[in-house]
């Protein structure tokens, strides 16, 4: 994906920074950091080769010298802009869409406890999902009960809808169906009063996703059904990206193979050509999968083998170990039993950290053989 961002100079301006009145601006302690911000936003050159982070290490080092000078609200103003225009998403909402987790925590941590409330709650429910992303079940949960607490002093129902979506999903990464479903019909019943539909969307994937782990499959088909409409009729494309390739996932609980693909490949597509990197990789993984099923095992270890490569890139924990107990079992069909015990003990040496249990919904793996030295 090519990254398209405003020009330095247009964020200075929208952030009241003029580089030829500085001394009058900033106190002189400040001076250097100023300084530095006006160099990385408009001097910093980037290479025509450059990688994705390297396309936005100006900004990003910009922002940790406003955090340094305690230019919090210069420092929030940028981070809630949308730098990528056209799109309406705020630039800490596309680092997270483009998995530039590490920098977000270090941002959102400088930030929290420096703005108003408002700001704050945002913020606070942005690190919990990136806590989420990453499996850190544990922080993502005191981020969003915390959150939840002040969007009820603050009255802020659409937050409140928000949060108790949030929660059930980290309900419903740590098996407990129940409790994640009554989240989950708690948050629908205020989208719906707010005719949010938006957040109705989010809700109905997490509910599909929901049904996929009880083995409900016509519920989960039929959330992901309705919500494709409204996705595209909104235009929503991270969201049509991830219902997309739960469809796949649906189908291929369903067996239903060419669907499978077809639905991955179209959530692929998508999630690649709006960077969205965590999604790019669970269609790959899907498709793996569904190859897999297939019987073509060498075009499914090549999916999943790169799956498993942005995952650990990421830092994505639950991911990563379902992505090996899928090519746990590939390996097993394979006859390549060692290698199928030595993925089995990696997913399962990451859940026990986690605190969860493996959880893979298209499995058909038997008992996997005890192998020497694992």
């Amino acid at each position: 994906m090519e990254i398209s961002l405003l020009p330095g100079s247009i964020v200075l301006e929208n952030i009241g920074i003029q580089p030829s009145n500085l001394l009058q601006q900033v106190p002189p302690q400040q001076l250097d950091h100023y300084i530095a911000v006006i160099n990385w936003l408009t001097d910093y050159q980037i290479n025509i080769n450059a990688s994705h982070r390297q396309k936005l290490e100006g900004y990003l080092q910009a922002l940790y010298h406003l955090c340094d000078a305690q230019a919090w609200k210069r420092a929030s103003d940028i981070l809630s802009m949308s730098l990528t225009p056209p799109g309406q998403q705020q630039f800490h909402q596309q680092l997270g869409i483009w998995g530039c987790y590490s920098e977000l925590i270090q941002l959102y941590k400088h930030l929290l406890g420096n703005l108003e409330p408002v700001t704050e709650l945002t913020y606070l429910c942005g690190l919990g999902n990136v806590y989420y992303s990453i499996s850190k079940y544990s922080e993502c949960f005191q981020c969003y009960q915390k959150g939840l607490e002040i969007a009820i002093e603050l009255d802020d129902k659409s937050m409140q809808s928000q949060l108790l979506n949030n929660l059930g999903s980290v309900y419903l990464m740590q098996s407990n169906y129940d409790t994640a479903i009554d989240f989950y019909e708690q948050s629908l019943t205020i989208a719906l009063e707010l005719k949010n539909r938006h957040l109705q969307n989010i809700l109905n994937t997490r509910l599909g996703l929901a049904y996929i782990y009880l083995g409900k499959y016509p519920e989960a088909l039929k959330c992901y059904q309705n919500e494709l409409v409204n996705v595209r009729e909104i235009g929503d494309p991270e969201q049509e990206s991830i219902v997309l390739t739960s469809l796949g996932l649906v189908y291929i609980c369903m067996e239903d193979y060419v669907k499978a693909l077809d639905y991955n490949k179209q959530g692929l597509e998508v999630a690649q050509k709006i960077g969205y990197r965590t999604q790019e990789a669970w269609g790959i993984c899907n498709i793996g999968k569904t190859l897999m099923r297939m019987n073509q095992y060498q075009e499914a270890e090549k999916h999943l083998q790169l799956a498993l490569s942005i995952f650990r890139e990421m830092e994505c924990l639950r991911a990563e170990s379902e992505v090996l107990e899928a090519l746990s079992e590939l390996y097993q069909n394979m006859n390549l039993d060692h290698l199928s015990a030595q993925c089995y003990a990696q997913a399962l040496v990451i859940t026990q950290e986690l605190g969860v249990t493996i959880i893979n919904p298209t499995s058909t793996k038997l008992a996997v053989p005890k192998v020497d030295g694992l």
